[in-house]
């Protein structure tokens, strides 16, 4: 059987899409192309000082996409805990959804057949993950198939994890950097350097106790229950780059 041919258009086309309701409608032929009638794609964002962030998109309904974040599916979804620690292709069997039979039947309300496909997933130096499946109503997949598409599939995987990262990622940067004091800022960077609350008391002339009542405050206006988690959310605001400007502060 000759390789599936995906016509430079399509990838053209796909790669110029930011927002998910287009990305998934490019990449539905693509996956039509390799003889699969739909797709679906979990995405898994790790945020400092927020839970796992979790996005669904998929090809069929957007009901369920948000369905499926609304009660949690990815818990149960047994194609995320195969694909959680390898990034190797995972074909179904008949035994994949035997103890996930309530993430089928309401798949099954919204059109969607978890019967016959594999799951492809990506992990990146972030620790942000995606799962991308792509399935059918009929013919089962076979080993043969799964060798010829598989590089496919893995590279729209890829495609797609890094378009939707990117896309939910900045709505998250729009969010505003807490506002901390300077001697709060000054406190913590001062941690990031030294990892130790009594070697930042020594460096800034400081008691202890103060050092502690401004590191608390980091923590409580950074939403961070531990002081490597507010390290980490201000990281990701770009604030511990930036040197203490001059003065006591408050």
């Amino acid at each position: 059987m000759p390789m599936p041919r995906w016509e430079p258009e399509q990838i053209e086309q796909l790669l110029a899409q930011s927002e998910p309701q287009q990305l998934m409608l490019h990449a539905q032929p693509l996956v039509g192309a390799l003889g699969m009638d739909a797709l679906c794609v979990t995405v898994r964002l790790h945020v400092a000082a927020h839970e796992p962030l979790v996005h669904h998109h998929s090809s069929v309904s957007a009901a369920w996409d948000k369905r499926y974040v609304a009660e949690h599916f990815i818990n149960i979804d047994p194609t995320v805990a195969k694909c959680h620690q390898s990034c190797m292709p995972q074909p179904w069997d008949d035994d994949l959804f035997n103890e996930a039979t309530h993430l089928r039947e309401v798949a099954a309300e919204h059109g969607i057949d978890f019967a016959h496909g594999w799951s492809q997933s990506v992990h990146d130096h972030r620790h942000n993950s995606t799962v991308l499946n792509v399935f059918r109503r009929q013919r089962r997949v076979d080993i043969s198939e799964l060798y010829e598409n598989g590089a496919r599939v893995m590279w729209l995987c890829h495609t797609l994890h890094n378009a939707l990262c990117k896309h939910h990622l900045a709505k998250l940067s729009s969010t505003p950097a807490p506002n901390l004091s300077l001697r709060e800022l000054q406190v913590i960077q001062k941690y990031d350097e030294l990892t130790s609350a009594k070697l930042v008391a020594k460096a800034l002339s400081m008691s202890l106790s103060t050092v502690n009542f401004h590191m608390g405050n980091v923590r409580r206006k950074t939403g961070a229950k531990t002081t490597m988690s507010a390290l980490n959310y201000l990281r990701y605001h770009g604030l511990l780059e930036q040197p203490p400007r001059s003065g006591k502060g408050l």
